[in-house]
């Protein structure tokens, strides 16, 4: 419903800039003409209703960027945006949120770290559940995937806001921790393979000889299928 208000507040702005576009396809100034000051009143006119669009289009980019449930949807806001980001009135409106957009940036990778920890403490205690009909080398590696693409699409998107707020010390430090979570996943991601690696020829003469069905205890077969070969 808020969204809804706004995209009729930016309707009725362009409705109201194209009349004032008109009238200056409309006029007919004679530039040999110097003491006709028609041209400058209308031009002076038009720089100060362009600064008031500036006012009314930064304060409904801070309401939409403040209402963003979350990253995606803020950065979402910025793309809608687009090159007006740009315009020095509403660049200056909107700076501090750059600062904002960096904090829920650091909050979701210490979420994604500590969703690592505790997966790494459930591998710990003999928990190799991930996925539902994966084994625990796929199903890890899975994880770890699904793990990398949220923090990485998100990374990612920073890379298309060119902006001086982006380039301090502070977002260093949190870009930082970006890299060292997504070597962490790197190196847990060497870990399950190598130990799954290891053992690969010999499970697989162990377990290939084998027939492919067996009778259980019940006299029904079933297939003679080992996990740590998969």
């Amino acid at each position: 419903m808020r969204g809804k208000i706004l995209s009729e507040e930016i309707h009725i702005m362009n409705e109201e800039f194209q009349e004032i576009w008109r009238v200056f396809q409309e006029s007919k100034y004679d530039p040999l003409d110097y003491r006709n000051m028609e041209f400058l009143h209308d031009y002076k006119r038009y720089t100060q209703q362009m600064n008031a669009f500036d006012h009314h289009l930064a304060n409904i980019l801070n309401v939409a960027f403040n209402e963003s449930n979350g990253l995606d949807s803020a950065f979402k806001v910025l793309q809608i945006f687009g090159s007006l980001l740009e315009r020095p009135i509403i660049n200056s409106l909107f700076y501090p949120n750059y600062a904002v957009l960096l904090s829920m940036f650091e909050k979701e990778i210490n979420c994604c770290k500590k969703i690592y920890h505790n997966q790494k403490q459930e591998l710990s205690n003999g928990c190799d559940v991930l996925h539902k009909n994966m084994p625990f080398t796929a199903g890890n590696l899975k994880w770890s995937q699904e793990l990398r693409d949220r923090i990485l699409g998100q990374r990612t998107s920073f890379k298309h806001v060119n902006h001086q707020a982006l380039q301090t010390d502070e977002a260093s430090l949190v870009f930082q921790k970006c890299d060292e979570l997504l070597q962490l996943l790197d190196k847990h991601d060497n870990e399950i393979y190598t130990a799954w690696a290891n053992n690969l020829n010999f499970l697989c003469e162990s377990h290939l000889n084998q027939p492919i069905l067996r009778g259980d205890e019940h006299g029904f077969f079933e297939v003679n299928f080992n996990h740590q070969v998969t």
